[in-house]
Order: structure tokens, then sequence, then C-alpha cells
């Protein structure tokens, strides 16, 4: 009775161990993904353009242990292309990769496509399971991934996604429920920061930019002029432009003014010392 009771005593100790260990390398596995995730949002303040802030972010989490591999997509003409990717595993995607997002088209049935479809993180804990509906699972699971979670990037909670940020993991179990929550907030705090880059870059181009044209506006003409000693300026007025408006109406004069200055610009093409402005309506 003495020599099992001792043997039944070593067993327990000897799972308690085996728990606590488990329980020591979960908690470490998770600190190193908390400390992925702080080392990100040092990025939010110091970056100073959005692709910097996506580009160097991929980079932060390719360097933690199980992922190695991250890019994100950016939406646009309906489908998902790759704006940034971190440079490890010889960029399993090339610059040209894209995810169409057709809801009936069944390359769109793949979980990163569903992840921007229905705008909720996706996961992928048996990527070979979903090899045969993605390109994109095919590709990293012939890199040597085992898991993806693909997370929406949006201005806020509320808004739909502008892009997308896929996560690659060579862990065997794939993504913890706890670290698929850290992830959540980090996709929210890069897609915040991101937005505000955009936003930024949005309200630079209105004050400088004439919204009819594209051209450079009246108060960058001005601010240039300071830059040069003997600046030589010559205006172009079209005469009489209002009775264009008048006859053909306003939709017609904002069709022909644009024409107008992609003519002039293609005219000035061979001119590198000469720069085209709009002065506002009718006048160049």
């Amino acid at each position: 009775r003495l020599m099992q009771y001792v043997q039944r005593s070593v067993t327990t100790l000897t799972q308690q161990k085996q728990q606590i260990q488990e329980a020591f390398d979960y908690e470490c596995y998770l600190e190193a993904i908390l400390q992925t995730v702080a080392d990100i949002n040092k990025l939010l303040i110091v970056a100073k353009t959005a692709e910097e802030l996506l580009q160097r972010s991929c980079e932060r989490l390719a360097d933690h242990g199980d992922y190695a591999f991250a890019w994100v997509g950016g939406i646009r003409d309906g489908k998902i292309s790759i704006q940034a990717q971190s440079t490890t595993c010889d960029r399993i995607f090339g610059h040209d990769f894209y995810i169409p997002l057709e809801r009936h088209d069944k390359p769109s049935a793949a979980p990163i496509a569903q992840s921007v479809l229905t705008n909720q993180t996706k996961v992928v804990n048996n990527l070979e399971k979903e090899s045969s509906l993605s390109v994109c699972c095919r590709k990293a699971l012939d890199a040597g991934f085992k898991a993806l979670v693909a997370l929406p990037l949006r201005a806020d909670s509320y808004s739909d996604p502008f892009g997308v940020m896929v996560i690659f993991s060579r862990n065997p179990h794939g993504f913890d429920p706890k670290e698929v929550e850290m992830l959540n907030e980090l996709a929210g705090d890069i897609g915040f920061a991101t937005n505000a880059f955009n936003q930024e870059r949005e309200f630079k181009a209105y004050l400088t930019t004439d919204l009819l044209t594209g051209l450079a506006n009246r108060s960058v003409l001005l601010e240039r002029i300071k830059t040069i000693d003997e600046p030589e300026v010559m205006v172009l007025s079209i005469n009489d432009f209002k009775n264009i408006n008048e006859v053909y109406g306003f939709e017609f004069g904002d069709t022909f003014i644009g024409e107008f200055s992609k003519t002039l610009e293609v005219f000035l093409s061979d001119y590198n010392q000469l720069h085209l402005y709009s002065l506002g309506v009718d006048n160049f």
C-alpha cells in the first residue's frame, strides 16, 4: 500500500509539474505576442507615412517566433491587392498578387476575402483543409505555414474595411483565442492610424490641388515663386468661358476645362522648366 501511495503521489506530482510547465509556456507565448503588439503600437507614434507604418508592422510581426510572415492588402476595384509584406520567406506573394472580392466567385469563398466581405476576423487553424479553395492558402501551406488569421482594417469598429492584415503561423495548433483577441486590438489600432494618415493626405491635397483639373493650385504657385530668384509667369485665360456654361451647362463646362488642362499638360511635357498651375475656373 505504501508503494502504491508513493507511486500515485509521484504520478500526481509529475502531472502537476507538467501542467505548471504548460501554463508557464503558454504565458510566455502570450507575453511574446503582447511584446510584439507593444512594439508595433510604438510605430503608430514614430511612423511618418501610412506606407512606412504598414511595412514596418509586417516586418515586426514576421520577427515573432511562430509567425515569420505577414502582409497587408488594400481594397480597390473589387479586389484585394498587396500593399506591404514582410521580406521574409523570399516574398511568397508577388506585388501583382490579388484576391477577387466577388461574393459569388469561388476564390472569394476563401478566408481572406470572407474577412473583407463579412467585415469579420477569419481564423484558419488548418491550412490543408482550405488549400483547395484558395491560392493564397496553398502558397502558404507550401511555404511551411500551418495557420493564418485575416483581420479587417477599418477606420473604426463601425466602418467598412479599407484593407486586411494577414498573419501566417507555423504553430501546428494554430491561433489561440486570446492571441486572436490581442491581434484584433492591434488591427484596430493600425486601421485607425492608417485612416488618419490617409485623411491627412487628402486634406493636404485638398489645400494644394484644384479639384476640377487635378493641377497644383494658386497657393502652390505662390510658394514656388518664393523659391525662384527671377520667376517668369505667363497667365492663360479662356475668354468668355461663361458663355460655354450658359449655353451647354456646367457639367459640359467642367468636362471642357478638364480636357483643356490635359491638352496643356501634354503640350508642356517637352519643356522641363515649365510648370502648369490652375488659378481657378478658366485661368492657368
